[in-house]
């Protein structure tokens, strides 16, 4: 019986080592028909020329270009007389889409992780902890400036346009080889393919500057959510601690969020995105479960001073309906991880980079639709820019919703200051390059590194003291984040994606779709300007009133 069952497991063995040898020969085989870069764009003159088929491919050039869709992002693959840039997006896409399975090379029943660095699951996350922050917050409050059917309009056009830019910025990112926004940016300025070193040098000093001031505003937003949200906890009755004041809790958490801020490489702290997309998955929870108890008593007459007025499908004026243009741009901002996800993404088929985008947007559209309505139909007319302080402060479910989503807000402000410190130092670096020359040696080296950490401490030292200050003086973070979305969303989402796009895609998309495409993000970007100068008017003429 032994050495039959011996016999029985060496011919299984057996016959598993063929079935994969025998598939490893099948993708070897597949590997020889792979074109490589030059063969590519050969194949595309010759049939460009004479009409005639490419060589036989595991997918041919035929196929792809007879069928337009999200499969190969709508590009025509036998476009010729191509920018340098737009040549090798085409080329780089192709070579992608006719690559044929992988080689197993792990024993058959253990397969790859599809939760890991890269996956398709992976991507989607990142994109979306990138997205959901502080803004949701104020969504409840967005629609009750613009009303219940208006509000869902913005946010499905902040959803597309969203998309839209998404698929720009990561698509030309691995398909061009650039490994930073800058360097998306530096390319779109490129008109010959020469470039220029001058403009270059100036575009990226600009992205730098975006930076540096987006960091600062995000800091900003999250010092003024930890007062609004230690406040709240202080003043439950299992604290007790009413008669402390928003500017101790402020001030006390630099205490914390300056030490945290102080390292240049925070990659840990950026592990807490995974609290911070599960505190608002519970905050969102707990929010639709109690928004029945408010809406009833509120059509019954039974609501509290906190719930006025009828619900409204559509109010405001233009200015009103700008800002919260303005606010549902800003939700869906995820774009400066755009880049390090698609370097990341593994098998980056068109198809593939479509669906990370769609999934991660889809995603984050269904969360803030949630708290949008469920807080607007909680207290209607009295939403409050942070609606979580319309909630009693004897609510236990909201204390505890309050304590868990107080951790990612302290986390988040650490978290944005790293990249705003790095470019402000880097714009400061530059400023004073001339200026001195340092010799060569170890002891050079270290003086060097001694002066730019010192200067770091000073820079987050300062950032801090200046938000600091600014949310003790400013209570009204929704505003300030129509302020700073109405910017930063614009440039950002809109105005650099439409530019990549002019450079790059638009030469490859048939002239319909590049201009219907162009078209709407220059509306988009001319909106979102107007939204900035709309906003910025209504919040600095009455501060500079106050203070004059």
């Amino acid at each position: 019986a032994q050495a039959m069952l011996a016999q029985a497991a060496s011919s299984s063995k057996s016959m598993s080592s063929a079935w994969v040898s025998e598939y490893r020969a099948l993708a070897v085989n597949a590997d020889q028909h792979v074109p490589q870069p030059g063969v590519v764009k050969r194949q595309r003159r010759q049939r460009s020329r004479h009409g005639s088929p490419s060589p036989p491919t595991p997918r041919s050039l035929n196929a792809l270009s007879r069928s337009p869709s999200c499969d190969n992002l709508f590009v025509d693959v036998s476009a010729t007389a191509l920018p340098p840039a737009s040549d090798m997006f085409l080329d780089s896409l192709i070579r992608h889409e006719l690559q044929p399975l992988e080689t197993i090379d792990e024993a058959v029943g253990f397969a790859k992780s599809w939760i890991g660095k890269g996956s398709l699951l992976s991507s989607v996350f990142t994109l979306v902890a990138s997205a959901m922050g502080a803004g949701c917050l104020s969504l409840p409050h967005m629609f009750r400036r613009s009303g219940l059917g208006l509000g869902i309009i913005l946010l499905a056009c902040g959803a597309s346009l969203a998309h839209i830019s998404l698929v720009v910025l990561m698509s030309c990112a691995r398909y061009t080889k650039c490994r930073s926004f800058a360097e998306l940016v530096d390319l779109s300025g490129e008109r010959n393919g020469d470039g220029n070193e001058g403009g270059a040098s100036g575009r990226s000093i600009l992205v730098d500057i975006v930076i540096a001031l987006y960091g600062m505003a995000a800091v900003l937003i999250y010092l003024m959510l930890i007062g609004d949200f230690l406040g709240g906890i202080a003043e439950s009755p299992v604290f007790g601690c009413g008669h402390v004041s928003r500017k101790a809790f402020i001030l006390g958490s630099l205490v914390l969020v300056f030490p945290l801020s102080v390292p240049k490489n925070v990659t840990a702290l950026r592990y807490i995105s995974i609290l911070s997309t599960s505190s608002i998955a519970f905050m969102t929870l707990v929010v639709v479960v109690k928004t029945p108890h408010f809406f009833w008593a509120a059509e019954n007459g039974l609501a509290s001073e906190d719930v006025a007025g009828d619900v409204r499908w559509f109010a405001g004026d233009f200015q009103s309906t700008l800002q919260s243009f303005a606010i549902a741009l800003f939700s869906f901002n995820a774009h400066t991880n755009a880049v390090p996800v698609a370097i990341a993404l593994e098998q980056p088929r068109a198809v593939r980079i479509w669906q990370v985008s769609l999934l991660s947007v889809m995603v984050e559209f269904v969360v803030y639709l949630l708290i949008a309505t469920a807080g607007y139909l909680s207290f209607r007319g009295n939403t409050q820019q942070d609606f979580i302080r319309n909630y009693p402060s004897d609510d236990m479910w909201m204390l505890i919703v309050r304590c868990v989503y107080s951790v990612p807000v302290f986390f988040g402000a650490p978290i944005n200051l790293s990249p705003a410190a790095a470019s402000m130092q880097a714009l400061a670096r530059h400023a004073f390059s001339g200026s001195s020359q340092s010799s060569g040696g170890c002891q050079a080296s270290m003086i060097t590194r001694s002066r730019d950490r010192a200067i770091h401490v000073a820079i987050v030292a300062g950032v801090l003291g200046v938000c600091a200050v600014l949310a003790i003086w400013c209570e009204a973070v929704a505003d300030v984040i129509g302020l700073f979305g109405g910017f930063f969303g614009t440039l950002i989402c809109l105005a650099w994606p439409r530019q990549i796009y002019r450079s790059v895609l638009s030469k490859l998309h048939s002239k319909g779709l590049a201009v219907l495409l162009g078209s709407s993000l220059m509306v988009a970007t001319c909106l979102g300007m107007l939204a900035f100068l709309a906003q910025a008017f209504e919040v600095l003429v009455p501060a500079l009133e106050r203070l004059a």
